[in-house]
């Protein structure tokens, strides 16, 4: 599983929306889970990436100092639930946190997806395009 791209979709009348096809075939018939992250975007999670999760957190343990931040986190991850069209439903709650009206941008990042109010990602993207050099791509030998 590695996703990449852009994707553009829409919500539709009823807050419904579809994984895009590419993504949807690299995740196959596990279920997905869908999350509050920071920037004011939500990240979709397939189960494999959500596996990965919960054994890195057994494996650093629950300190008192981030049980609260962790609880928090782990309160705000939605089930995907598709329909028989391959769609689901976008809840209030992570509408209004990722400011979602219409218009999503979908971005592949390796092991998970990220959704963007369009016009957020466009400002946020143009920030890191305007503010950022791309010095990530000598690291990783890009």
């Amino acid at each position: 599983m590695f996703f990449v791209g852009r994707y553009e979709h829409s919500l539709d009348n009823k807050y419904r929306l579809r994984i895009p096809a590419r993504f949807r075939a690299e995740i196959g018939n596990e279920p997905a889970k869908i999350a509050k992250v920071e920037n004011g975007c939500l990240v979709i999670y397939p189960a494999k990436t959500m596996q990965k999760i919960g054994q890195r957190i057994e494996e650093i343990g629950v300190t008192s100092e981030n049980r609260l931040e962790l609880m928090r986190f782990m309160s705000n991850i939605f089930p995907v639930d598709e329909d028989s069209q391959g769609r689901f439903t976008l809840n209030a709650n992570l509408r209004e946190f990722a400011g979602i009206t219409k218009d999503i941008i979908f971005i592949g990042h390796i092991d998970r997806i990220y959704v963007w109010d369009k016009a957020r990602w466009e400002k946020h993207d143009s920030e890191i395009t305007d503010n950022t050099k791309l010095s990530f791509l000598d690291k990783y030998g890009i």
